[in-house]
């Protein structure tokens, strides 16, 4: 036994409570060189808890989902809009295409009839010319 002890344990180097309290002073040091596993922690959970985490996840992820679909049925509506627009244009715009080929055929037929009437223009102009001579001469 070592003789450098505590005063307050000399007196029980024959008594079983010395034995004890040297393994207490003792005792630090093992634990402190001793490295015990660490054990994984275990929760044990109310199942109810569980089923209502596993709601609230599914809930957030519905109300994100219903945003998105919101936000992409607005832009939907939007597109809506400017196609209906854009087809109001281009039956307006094929209207007037229509009367404008109308108008372009009548043109055309007065073009013709123009171009008809100027080819006997020079021969009625000389006939008239020359009955106006002949009615001066006589």
């Amino acid at each position: 036994m070592p003789n450098n002890l505590p005063d307050d344990m000399i007196e029980f180097k024959s008594d079983p409570e010395f034995f004890l309290k040297l393994a207490e002073n003792n005792m630090p040091e093992i634990q402190y060189n001793i490295k015990l596993p660490e054990m994984p922690e275990f929760i044990i959970r109310n199942p109810n808890e569980e089923v209502e985490n596993l709601l609230n996840q599914q809930n957030k992820k519905l109300d994100e989902q219903t945003k998105e679909l919101h936000s992409i049925r607005y832009e939907n509506i939007k597109l809506n809009a400017q196609i209906d627009t854009l087809d109001k244009m281009i039956d307006s715009q094929n209207n007037e295409l229509l009367k404008l080929r109308d108008v372009n055929s009548e043109l055309k037929i007065a073009n013709k009839t123009l171009k008809d009437n100027n080819k006997n223009y020079w021969r009625n102009t000389f006939i008239i010319a020359f009955v106006v001579a002949a009615i001066f001469f006589v």
